[in-house]
């Protein structure tokens, strides 16, 4: 057990997660992401981080593609393995380039800004992306990239 504590901040994990301080304070309150209060400002250890994102990629992929039998089983379709397996062949590389920023903790505007495009132009691609890799939200995007970091 290493020494290292880091504990983050509300704006950081709103970076981190790509997530507005309600959706972060809705996860503290909801116990999804334990947290402590220091001076009257939530924190939250790096490593509750990672095991949110863990939870959020498992529901993501658990629930993406699987369709019930008759038996009452569950069977991942052809179409979610292969997406799943060429999500680099799925994206656009500007696809790509916005998820990376997006994972990197950039905002809509932020990212509009660095590439130069519309905050519209932006929210279009992230919802495509989104509905190509089946993900339900920018939360569930950005665990799925950390998950595939190798890929990016």
């Amino acid at each position: 057990m290493s020494g290292n504590l880091q504990l983050l901040s509300v704006p950081q994990l709103q970076r981190m997660l790509g997530a507005t301080e309600a959706q972060v304070l809705n996860l503290i309150h909801k116990g999804e992401l334990q947290a402590v209060q220091m001076f009257g400002e939530w924190r939250v250890e790096q490593t509750m981080v990672r095991a949110l994102i863990d939870r959020l990629y498992c529901r993501a992929t658990s629930s993406y593609g699987s369709a019930a039998t008759d038996d009452g089983a569950t069977q991942a379709t052809d179409s979610a393995d292969a997406q799943h397996r060429g999500v680099r062949l799925a994206l656009t590389p500007q696809q790509e380039r916005i998820a990376g920023l997006l994972a990197d903790g950039y905002s809509t505007t932020e990212i509009a800004n660095e590439l130069h495009l519309e905050v519209s132009t932006v929210k279009t691609h992230i919802s495509r992306v989104l509905q190509r890799l089946g993900l339900r939200d920018r939360q569930q995007l950005v665990a799925y990239i950390w998950k595939n970091a190798s890929t990016r």
